[in-house]
């Protein structure tokens, strides 16, 4: 999960910019399978396709931290 950088009212901007161009507001998707652990999310299965997988993660990598935020947990 990201941490919103921007203003609440920039992000709303942006999102509605995007409804109205788009039709719908775009989600992303990593591709992967997790479970908690201690240290934060252990990889447990990849999409071959997936973006994960593209960017060399493999099964049994623990994601402690996005974007300066710890994980604690797959959600």
């Amino acid at each position: 999960m990201r941490r919103l950088t921007t203003a609440p009212n920039l992000a709303i901007a942006t999102l509605w910019a995007e409804l109205l161009a788009q039709g719908g507001i775009r989600k992303g998707c990593l591709g992967v399978g997790a479970y908690p652990s201690k240290q934060g999310a252990i990889i447990a299965s990849l999409d071959d396709d997936g973006p994960a997988a593209k960017a060399g993660v493999i099964v049994g990598d623990i994601v402690t931290e996005v974007d300066g935020e710890a994980v604690t947990g797959p959600d």
